[in-house]
C-alpha cells in the first residue's frame, strides 16, 4: 500500500491510500472524485448554515426581489407551505433576498449546526495530519533483536578484556612453518642435547 499526498497549489488537501500496483489512470479519477466530494460537502454545509439562519431558498424567479416587487408580479412561493420547519419557525428576514425568512426554531438550529460541525470534521485537513508510521518489525522481533545485540556486545567486551597472546607460541600460528617443511628443516634444535 502507498499513501499519496494530494495537494492543490502548495496546500495539502488529503491523503489517498492505494495499492502499489494501482495505475495512475485509475488513481487520478479517484482523487478527483474525492476532491469534488469534499467541495460538495463544503457547499452543503454553507447552504445548511443559511438554512438554519433564514429558512428555505426562494424559487429562482423570486430571489433578489423586494416584497413590493413580489406582490406586483403576483409571485408565490409554493414550497413555503410544503417545507415548514418541524417544531415551528422564527421569522428572520434574509437581507440578500435568497431565502424566505422562516428559520427553524432554536432546537432545530442546534441540530443543523451539530450536523454541519460533524460533516466539516470529516473533511477537515486539521487533528489528522500524516498518518503515523507503522513499525517495520513486530514487538517480539524487536525484543529478539535487542537480546541478540546485547549478547554480541557482551561478547565483544569479554574479547577486549582477554588480551592473551599465548596463542602466538602455538605451532599453527608459526608464519614460517610451511617454508621450513618444504626445505626439510622442520625440527632443528640448536644447543646441547
Amino acid at each position: 500500500m502507498v499513501r499519496l499526498h494530494v495537494k492543490r497549489g502548495g496546500e495539502s488537501q488529503f491523503l489517498l491510500e492505494a495499492p502499489g500496483s494501482a495505475r495512475l489512470a485509475e488513481l487520478a479519477p479517484l482523487a478527483a472524485r474525492i476532491h469534488n466530494g469534499r467541495l460538495k460537502v463544503q457547499r452543503l454545509c454553507s447552504e445548511m448554515e443559511e438554512l438554519a439562519e433564514h429558512g428555505i431558498s426562494l424559487p429562482y424567479n423570486m430571489q433578489g426581489l423586494t416584497d413590493e416587487q413580489i406582490k406586483e408580479l403576483k409571485l408565490k412561493d409554493e414550497w413555503a407551505e410544503k417545507c415548514v420547519p418541524s417544531g415551528g419557525s422564527i421569522f428572520r428576514k434574509d437581507e440578500m433576498g435568497r431565502r424566505n425568512g422562516f428559520a427553524p426554531n432554536e432546537k432545530m438550529q442546534q441540530v443543523i449546526k451539530k450536523t454541519i460541525e460533524e460533516a466539516k470534521a470529516l473533511i477537515s485537513k486539521k487533528g489528522q495530519g500524516a498518518p503515523g508510521r507503522e513499525p517495520v518489525i513486530s514487538h517480539e522481533e524487536q525484543k529478539e533483536m535487542m537480546l541478540y545485540y546485547y549478547r554480541k556486545q557482551e561478547e565483544l567486551k569479554k574479547l577486549e578484556e582477554e588480551d592473551d597472546d599465548s596463542f602466538l607460541d602455538a605451532e599453527w600460528a608459526d608464519n614460517h612453518a610451511l617454508k621450513r617443511q618444504f626445505h626439510g628443516v622442520k625440527d632443528i634444535k640448536w644447543g646441547p642435547r
